[in-house]
């Protein structure tokens, strides 16, 4: 048995860069597979891991390189796979997180195109499985799956987008494992592993082999010296890089503050106002007021 709590911190399975190392290792085919069948409701028998760049070449800047997971299933099917831990920037639940959709239409359009040939009927499925650390959508379903259809006319299946909302998933914690759906324990299971609410369920997730793999695996990243440095480093990364925008923002707010106040004062000065008054109206140094008359 593994036993989470003699491991000093286990990472968490929902960071973006430790979901890729956990997909794409040689030796995790059984966990990729056991999740891409229970998300899509397919039967995956293998998958290979196609143009999985260096997790290190992410350093070079503010995530230039996606952390998606993208492999060709036994059937050549196209799958991409990826953690979305944050909202993108300016999503929100009155824009219907806009910018994540566009995106899904985005890659999900170049991984099916990407396939060439000229023989239409050749060309393989492609889904995009997007798991979401935040809701998406109003409604109590924890898993959305989108099809080309018109009603209940499904017009392909070639092309298909699933959204995961794992905060949803919080209902299904309290069920026993094996009264879960596999997509509920796979979800589940990238929610909590190393949380302290999962202690009560990581028996009976240990019984099933993928999940022992995945325990496993998760346990030896966690322990390695290389992956622990690299995953805390990149963290004081984001939030420096988020500390510096917040503070780029509350100067940007003062700048916009004082450039108000000289325009105002300006306003003031043309309506004849003394330099002593508008000085003390807004605060200002008249000296500053005096400067703006010549």
């Amino acid at each position: 048995m593994i036993d989470i709590n003699n491991i000093p911190e286990i990472l968490p399975f929902k960071d973006d860069y430790i979901f890729k190392a956990m997909l794409t290792r040689y030796d995790t085919g059984l966990i990729r597979n056991s999740m891409i069948s229970a998300f899509t409701g397919l039967k995956i028998v293998s998958s290979e891991v196609k143009e999985n760049e260096p997790p290190m070449l992410v350093f070079s800047g503010d995530k230039p390189i996606r952390f998606d997971v993208s492999c060709v299933t036994d059937d050549g099917t196209r799958v991409e796979i990826e953690m979305q831990a944050h909202t993108m920037h300016g999503d929100n639940s009155s824009n219907k997180h806009k910018s994540l959709r566009v995106r899904s239409l985005y890659y999900i359009s170049r991984l099916f195109a990407g396939q060439g040939g000229e023989n239409y009927p050749d060309l393989k499925k492609a889904i995009q499985i997007m798991l979401c650390d935040y809701t998406v959508f109003s409604d109590d379903k924890f898993i959305h799956k989108f099809y080309f259809r018109d009603d209940d006319t499904v017009l392909s299946d070639y092309c298909s987008i699933i959204y995961v909302e794992l905060p949803k998933i919080r209902k299904s914690l309290s069920k026993p494992v094996d009264e879960m759906t596999d997509d509920e324990r796979w979800a589940v299971f990238v929610e909590y592993v190393g949380d302290s609410k999962f202690l009560g369920k990581a028996d009976e997730f240990e019984a099933r082999k993928e999940f022992k793999e995945a325990m496993e695996t998760l346990s030896k990243i966690s322990q390695s010296e290389n992956e622990r440095a690299y995953y805390t480093s990149r963290l004081k990364y984001e939030m420096d890089t988020a500390t510096e925008k917040y503070y780029l923002r509350e100067e940007g707010k003062a700048e916009g503050i004082a450039e108000t106040l000289i325009n105002t004062a300006r306003s003031l000065i043309l309506y004849g106002m003394p330099s002593a008054e508008i000085a003390k109206v807004l605060n200002l140094p008249i000296s500053k007021i005096e400067a703006l008359r010549s």
